[in-house]
């Protein structure tokens, strides 16, 4: 699998949801607030699938979806996500920090949440393979449970290097450390 398939499948493991709809059909979507991300986004998903997808936007969470309404779009995501899971590498931690990471200047900390105590997992296993420390914590909110995996200090500079971050908002962060 190419470095851009295995970047997309991170981030729809993040951002993304494939859906099949017993009366209307099958749905593969990504939600994205960043207009210059969401158009690498859909040159990505438009070279995977083999079809363009329909890019609108969300005026009440302030975001982009892309939309693809195909059987054989969703067949193939369902594909790429089994057999990318299996080897975790750079680019495909590199989409899910992409996806639901954030970095916090004043802490030197570098976060990543999700719901899915799997996807927390694969991060995790990522991490010790390459010996970076972190912590993960469970949290809260009504009936809402997600996890947090932090990474702090000179741990988050080791990491940097082995991801494949390609969002802007962390065009900063790699830049200082450059």
């Amino acid at each position: 699998m190419d470095p851009d398939t295995r970047y997309l499948v991170g981030y729809f493991l993040g951002d993304g949801m494939i859906r099949h709809y017993r009366k209307s059909g099958y749905e593969v979507k990504l939600t994205e607030k960043d207009k210059r991300h969401v158009n690498h986004l859909a040159k990505l998903m438009e070279r995977t699938m083999n079809v363009k997808p329909t890019v609108t936007r969300d005026r009440h969470r302030r975001a982009w979806r892309l939309r693809i309404y195909r059987k054989d779009a969703y067949e193939k995501m369902k594909f790429l996500i089994d057999g990318a899971i299996k080897e975790v590498d750079a680019h495909l931690i590199g989409g899910l920090f992409d996806a639901e990471g954030d970095y916090t200047r004043s802490k030197r900390r570098l976060r990543f949440t999700n719901k899915n105590p799997y996807i927390i997992g694969l991060v995790a296993k990522y991490l010790d393979r390459l010996g970076i420390k972190y912590s993960v914590y469970e949290r809260r909110r009504g009936k809402s449970k997600w996890y947090t995996l932090e990474i702090y200090g000179e741990n988050t500079y080791k990491l940097l290097p082995h991801l494949d971050l390609r969002h802007p908002k962390w065009a900063g962060l790699i830049s200082s450390r450059s």
